[in-house]
C-alpha cells in the first residue's frame, strides 16, 4: 500500500517507517514524538487542540498536559525549531498546535524497498528479563548523583515552561587534567583541583557547559584510552562522550615565584589556541584562566559575579584546592585535614564546610556529615549562595535516603530543586527529578515517576550528559518491568547498554548488563540472560568494580537457580554477599541473602531461615519497608510468621506482586488452591508473567495432588505462554496426562524435552500421585 513522504526544508518524514531524515541522515527521535509529528503534518490545515493530541497519542491513559509539552519540545529540538522561532510547529495559545512549515513535492513512497539511508528509527531488539524469584523483589535504587549532588521537585508544567525558556544549545567544553611541571611537584593540586575551580568559575560567570577534569579522566579511562594517547584522540573521544566542541589542556608550574599555567584550547577539527597566565595563588589563577577561556570561546563572561568557592585569602584557597584534589583522588583522610585547615582560617567558608560533609559521608560518619551540611546551608543563607544551598540540601537528602527517611529526603530534595532552578543548574535539576522519580516509583505513583524520568531525560540530553541519559533509561526499564511491559523494559535497558558501550561507561555498563540479564531471565530467555550476566561479571572483574561484580553475581546466582545449577548458584550468591559485606552495602546484602535463602530452602532450611531473619533485621534497621516485607515473606514461606499479619501492611504498600506472594504462602500453609487463584489474580494485576507462570504451575500441582482435574488445562496454558519449555510446567503437564491414564504420552513429553536441551525432568515427578 502506497504511503506519502512529507518533505519540508531539508527534512523528510516517512509515516510508514516512522522515520525522520535530515539530508538523508536518520534523526534519532522517540516513537511517540514521531507519532505526534505525523499527526500534526497530516492535520496541518488546522490547529490541533491539546485534548485531541492527548486522546490520539495516549488513548485510554491518564497523562498530564506536561507529557504533551515534553513531546512538542522534543519534536522542535529534532527539527531545529524552538518555542521562540516556531518555524515548524506553532503554538496557538489556549487552543493547541499547528504544523506551519511549507511542504514540498510530497510523493508516494510506494512499496519500494528502503535504501540504506531510509532505515526506520533504531528499534533495539528486546532482550529478556528477570529479577527475582518468588520471594525477592527488585532492589530499591539509590538516588541519582549529578555534578555535585542534587535533588528536588517542581511541578511538571513549571519544569517545561522553564526548559522552553532556555537557549536551544550552549557551548560545551571539557577540561583535561592539567600536568604539573617536574620542578613543581608540590603543586600536585593543580592536576584536578585547579581545573575544577576553573570549571566552577566558568559555570558561575558564563553560559557554558563545563565537564571538569575528574570526570574527563574517569571517562577516558573507562573508554580504554591510553594515557599517552594524542590530544586529538582525546578530543574526539570526549566529543563522543560529552558532545563537547573544545577541550582545554594545561601545564602548571612556577615562574619568578608566581603560579604559571600554559594552556591551549583544542577543537574537534584540530584547531588550537594557546596562551599563558600567572597569578599569586589558585584563586586568582582560576579566575584569570576562566576569563581567557571564555574569551577564546567568544562567550559572554560576567566578571562581577562572585564565586563563593574562592576566598580573599590565597592561603585559604590553596588549602581548599589541596583538599579538593585529595577528595577527587580518593584520599579522604588528607582531604578532611585540608578542608579543616581552610576552615580554621576562614570559619564561614561554606564550600569547605560542604566538601568536608561529603568526605564525612563517604567515611560513614553520618551525624558529623549532617552537621557539616547544615552549617554549609546556614553559610549559604547568610551570603545568598543559592548553589551552595542547593548542594547542601542535597547532601542532607542523601543522608536521609540512606537512613530510610524518605519523607525527609523528599523535603530536602524539594528545597535543593528550588535553588538549582534559580541558578540554572540544569544537570542537577535533572538529577533532582530522577531522584523524585525513584521516590514516586517506590510509593507506587508510577505515572508521576514516568513524568519525572522523561523530563530528566530531556534535560540530560540538552546538557549533553550522556551518563545521566543512560541512567534514566535504566530507571525507565525498571518502571516498565513494574508495569509488566517486559518488551518495553528490554528496549529501554538496551538503549542504556548501547550508549554505554559507545561512549565507554564501563562501570555503568556492568549494572546495565546485569539488569538486562535479569530482564531476559524473567522473559524466559535463559541463554541470552546467561551470556549477558557472564559478560557483566567479567567486565566488573576487569575494571575492579566490586559493587558491580556483586550485582552481576547476585543476578547470575538467580539464573543458575532456575537452571538447576545449585552449586554454581550457591558459590555466586555467597561471593556476592561477601562483597556487599566488605563495602557495607545493606541493600545488596539483603537481596543476595534472600536469594540464597530461596536456594537453600529445601536442602538447608535452618540456614535459609537464618539468612531470611538476618535480612529482615537489616531491612528494619535501615527503615526499608518494602525490603522488610520481602524478608518477612521469605520467612513466611519457610514456615515462620503469620500471613494475616502481613496482609494489611502489604495492602498499604499497594504492591500486587508482594500481595500475590503472601497469598501463595497462605495457600501452602493451608493447602488451599483457592488462595493460589487469588495470588494468581494479584500477579496478573502486577503484570508479572514469570510469577503468573510459577503460581499457575503450583496451582496445578496442588489440584492434582488433591485428585482434582477441572481447570488444569488453562492453567498449564498460562504457564507455557510465558515459556513453552518451562520445566515445572512440562512436569505438571506430564502428571496431568498420567492422571488421565496417558502416562506413556507424558513420558514421551519428558524425553522429548530432554532431547531439546532441557534437563532430565523425570526425577522431578516424585510428587505426582499418578506417576508411581
Amino acid at each position: 500500500m502506497a504511503t506519502t513522504l512529507y518533505r519540508f526544508g531539508e527534512y523528510e518524514l516517512d509515516p510508514a517507517s516512522y522515520a525522520l531524515r535530515l539530508g538523508g541522515t536518520l534523526v534519532q527521535v522517540e516513537p511517540r514524538v514521531l507519532e505526534l509529528l505525523v499527526y500534526l503534518v497530516q492535520h496541518r490545515e488546522r490547529v490541533v487542540s491539546k485534548d485531541e493530541l492527548l486522546q490520539q497519542l495516549w488513548p485510554q491513559k491518564y497523562v498530564t498536559e506536561s507529557v504533551l509539552t515534553r513531546a512538542i519540545y522534543e519534536a522542535r529540538r529534532a527539527l531545529d525549531d524552538d518555542s521562540r522561532r516556531q518555524h515548524v510547529i506553532k503554538t496557538v495559545h489556549s487552543r493547541g498546535y499547528q504544523f506551519v512549515a511549507a511542504l514540498r513535492d510530497c510523493q508516494d513512497a510506494g512499496d519500494e524497498p528502503a535504501t540504506p539511508d531510509a532505515e526506520p528509527p533504531e528499534q533495539l531488539e528486546p532482550p529478556q528479563e528477570t529479577r527475582v524469584p518468588v520471594a525477592v523483589a527488585p532492589r530499591r535504587r539509590l538516588p541519582f548523583i549529578a555534578s555535585i549532588a542534587v535533588f528536588a521537585m517542581i511541578a511538571a508544567v513549571g519544569v517545561w515552561f522553564w526548559i522552553s525558556s532556555q537557549p536551544a544549545s550552549r557551548e560545551r567544553v571539557a577540561i583535561a587534567p592539567f600536568s604539573v611541571a617536574a620542578e613543581a611537584q608540590d603543586l600536585e593540586w593543580g592536576e584536578l583541583a585547579l581545573p575544577r575551580l576553573v570549571a566552577d568559575v566558568l559555570s558561575e560567570r558564563s553560559d557554558v557547559v563545563v565537564f571538569p577534569a575528574n570526570r574527563v579522566r574517569q571517562s577516558l579511562q573507562q573508554r580504554g584510552l591510553a594515557n599517552d594517547a594524542t590530544e586529538q584522540e582525546k578530543v574526539l573521544a570526549l566529543r563522543d562522550i560529552f558532545g563537547v566542541d573544545h577541550v582545554l589542556f594545561g601545564s602548571v608550574g612556577r615562574e619568578n615565584g608566581r603560579l604559571l599555567i600554559n594552556y591551549h584550547l583544542v577543537d574537534v577539527a584540530g584547531n588550537q589556541l594557546s596562551g599563558r597566565t600567572s597569578a599569586d595563588g589558585p584563586g586568582a589563577l582560576s579566575t584569570q584562566l576562566a576569563e581567557s577561556v571564555a574569551r577564546e570561546l567568544d562567550v559572554t563572561y560576567a566578571a562581577g559575579i562572585p564565586v563563593r568557592k574562592i576566598a580573599a585569602s590565597e592561603f585559604t584557597n590553596e588549602a581548599f584546592a589541596r583538599g579538593l584534589n585529595a577528595l577527587l583522588g580518593g584520599e579522604l583522610a588528607d582531604a578532611l585535614r585540608y578542608f579543616e585547615t581552610s576552615l580554621a582560617s576562614t570559619p564561614d567558608n561554606g564550600w569547605a564546610r560542604y566538601e568536608s560533609g561529603n568526605v564525612l559521608m563517604m567515611l560513614g560518619h553520618l551525624d558529623d556529615a549532617t552537621a557539616a551540611y547544615e552549617q554549609a546551608r546556614s553559610n549559604a543563607d547568610s551570603n545568598g549562595d543559592l548553589n551552595l544551598a542547593g548542594v547542601a540540601s542535597s547532601g542532607l537528602g542523601m543522608i536521609a535516603w540512606r537512613r530510610g527517611q524518605l519523607d525527609e529526603a523528599e523535603i530536602s530534595f524539594k528545597a535543593a530543586q528550588k535553588h538549582f532552578e534559580a541558578v540554572n543548574r540544569r544537570a542537577n535539576l535533572a538529577s533532582a527529578l530522577g531522584n523524585l522519580g525513584i521516590l514516586a516509583e517506590n510509593r507506587g505513583e508510577l505515572d508521576l515517576a514516568r513524568e519525572r524520568y522523561e523530563t530528566a531525560l530531556s534535560l540530560y540530553r540538552n546538557e549533553g550528559e550522556k551518563a545521566g541519559e543512560t541512567a534514566v533509561y535504566s530507571n525507565l526499564a525498571v518502571l516498565e518491568r513494574k508495569l509488566g511491559r517486559l518488551d518495553a523494559a528490554a528496549q529501554m535497558q538496551q538503549r542504556a547498554v548501547a550508549l554505554q558501550r559507545q561512549i565507554g561507561l564501563r562501570e555503568m555498563l556492568v549494572f546495565s548488563l546485569a539488569n538486562l540479564g535479569e530482564i531476559e531471565r524473567n522473559r524466559g530467555r535463559w541463554p541470552d540472560a546467561e551470556s549477558l550476566l557472564d559478560e557483566a561479571v567479567t567486565l566488573a572483574r576487569e575494571t575492579g568494580y566490586k559493587i558491580g561484580e556483586a550485582e552481576a553475581l547476585t543476578a547470575r546466582g538467580a539464573l543458575e537457580t532456575d537452571l538447576g545449577q545449585r552449586d554454581a548458584a550457591e558459590t555466586d550468591l555467597r561471593s556476592a554477599r561477601a562483597i556487599y559485606s566488605s563495602v557495607d552495602n545493606p541493600n545488596g546484602d539483603i537481596r543476595s541473602a534472600l536469594r540464597l535463602s530461596l536456594l537453600l530452602a529445601d536442602a538447608e532450611p535452618e540456614e535459609a531461615r537464618r539468612l531470611a531473619a538476618n535480612a529482615a533485621a537489616v531491612a528494619r534497621r535501615i527503615g526499608d519497608e518494602t525490603m522488610t516485607l520481602e524478608a518477612e515473606l521469605a520467612l513466611l514461606n519457610l514456615g515462620v510468621g503469620e500471613p494475616s499479619r502481613l496482609l494489611p501492611r502489604l495492602q498499604t504498600l499497594g504492591d500486587n506482586r508482594l500481595i500475590a506472594i503472601s497469598w501463595a504462602a497462605r495457600a501452602r500453609r493451608e493447602r488451599d488452591p483457592a488462595h493460589l487463584r487469588t495470588a494468581l489474580g494479584h500477579a496478573e494485576r502486577a503484570g508479572d508473567q514469570r510469577l503468573q507462570a510459577e503460581l499457575a504451575v503450583e496451582t496445578v500441582r496442588m489440584l492434582l495432588e488433591r485428585g482434582e482435574k477441572d481447570g488444569i488445562a488453562p492453567l498449564l496454558g498460562r504457564a507455557e505462554l510465558w515459556k513453552s519449555d518451562y520445566p515445572p510446567a512440562l512436569v505438571a503437564r506430564a502428571c496431568h496426562l498420567a492422571s488421565a491414564g496417558r502416562k506413556a504420552e507424558g513420558m514421551r513429553l519428558l524425553q522429548q524435552s530432554r532431547a531439546q536441551g532441557t534437563e532430565n525432568l523425570e526425577p522431578q515427578m516424585t510428587w505426582c500421585p499418578h506417576w508411581q
